[in-house]
């Protein structure tokens, strides 16, 4: 009796029993999906910033903080009620510059004269009127103002100086009387003469007067 030809085992199993995949290929498939959402999370974050996809506080603006300071009544009131220094009665000044209003009293004499614009305020030597904007001429009995308004007619202030217009050329001492005023006005100064004392009248050697100066308005 002879043996059967020889068979290879069958090569397919039998159905309801396939076996499962092999498990290094599910972890290598795992391992690929991990790194394919690494990578893109890598581009976000390197084209926003970390802060922009987490919504970190670091990602806010940060706070401008705008100071106002407001200056209080009181501070105004005090600076607007602190107004510059012009006292009507000062009296000169260190510069020699005279002040608002100037007032000094005297014995004029032949041949001297004064100028409205000196502080204090007092007379010199007169130089053929040079330099004076008053003078008693040393040739002539006569009183005179220097290339300015000289005015005889009895007024007693500066806005009545200012006012009148009975100019003179010059006033002769013959004339002069006491209780008389008279009245100089310059570019810069207005100038109230009154005369105080005579040591004689018709033909005085001096002349006791009051001068009050006032800068003009």
């Amino acid at each position: 009796m002879s043996a059967g030809p020889d068979t290879d085992p069958p090569t397919v199993p039998p159905d309801g029993d396939t076996p499962p995949a092999p498990a290094r290929r599910r972890l290598g498939e795992v391992a690929a999906a991990v790194s394919a959402i690494a990578a893109v999370l890598g581009v976000v974050v390197g084209f926003l910033g970390l802060p922009a996809v987490l919504r970190s506080p670091t990602s806010k603006q940060p706070t401008v903080v705008t100071v106002t300071v407001t200056a209080t009544p009181e501070e105004e009131t005090s600076a607007a009620s602190t107004p510059p220094h012009d006292d009507p009665s000062d009296s000169g000044s260190p510069t020699g510059k005279p002040g608002s209003t100037e007032t000094a009293e005297f014995d004029l004499v032949q041949g001297y004269g004064f100028d409205l614009d000196a502080s204090p305020l007092r007379p010199a030597k007169s130089v053929n009127g040079k330099n004076d904007d008053f003078y008693w001429s040393s040739t002539q009995d006569f009183l005179w103002a220097s290339g300015e308004q000289l005015i005889n007619a009895g007024q007693t202030t500066r806005q009545g100086c200012l006012s009148s217009t009975r100019y003179s050329m010059n006033v002769d001492t013959y004339d002069i009387s006491v209780g008389q005023t008279l009245c100089v006005v310059t570019d810069e100064r207005v100038a109230l003469i009154e005369v105080m004392n005579l040591d004689q009248e018709g033909d005085p050697t001096y002349i006791t007067m009051k001068v009050t100066s006032w800068a003009r308005p």
